[in-house]
């Protein structure tokens, strides 16, 4: 779907494996490594903004609500006044937009992110297939894996310009 003029869509995503143990998986606590990603695109479809980080996480639900609070920050963090924020998880969806409860352990980032919903001129929230959000998905898995890289927006990595070709879009434009 092509955007108005000065809008931006953000996708996120996380990445949990529970069949990891030791050092790369499971903690002792019961806590699991994952990976966020967050991709940003503006009205022409070019990548303007990302961020990939390791967090450590209960659930794969717990990590889709930090992916969501960081892709707000980001969006505030560059100033943009109109935003959609996609999301390939149903629950995160619906409990953003108010048509289902959040789990207890996601409801300060639920919160946060609706604290900061005022500050926009254009705040929307909208459910991706898993396959539409593919880009942002293998963002998140080499989060998961540590690809936490800086500048990858404005710099990427061979094996990213590989996939937006694949799928079609833009690469940044200072490639």
């Amino acid at each position: 779907m092509k955007l108005d003029e000065g809008w931006v869509k953000i996708n996120c995503d996380g990445a949990f494996d529970n069949n990891i143990c030791g050092d790369f998986g499971v903690a002792e606590n019961g806590v699991t490594r994952a990976g966020i990603g967050v991709l940003g695109r503006d009205d022409l479809r070019y990548v303007v903004a990302g961020k990939t980080c390791q967090v450590r996480v209960n659930s794969i639900l717990e990590a889709e609500a930090i992916a969501v609070k960081e892709e707000v920050l980001l969006t505030i963090e560059k100033d943009y006044r109109q935003i959609i924020l996609e999301s390939d998880s149903i629950a995160m969806v619906k409990a953003l937009t108010g048509k289902g409860a959040s789990d207890w352990h996601i409801g300060p980032y639920i919160q946060e992110v609706l604290v900061t919903k005022g500050i926009f001129e254009g705040f929307k929230v909208e459910w991706i297939s898993r396959k539409a959000n593919c880009v942002v998905d293998w963002v998140a898995k080499e989060a998961k894996n540590g690809m936490c890289i800086t500048n990858w927006v404005n710099q990427p990595l061979s094996s990213f310009v590989n996939i937006l070709s694949k799928y079609g879009l833009p690469a940044p434009p200072n490639v």
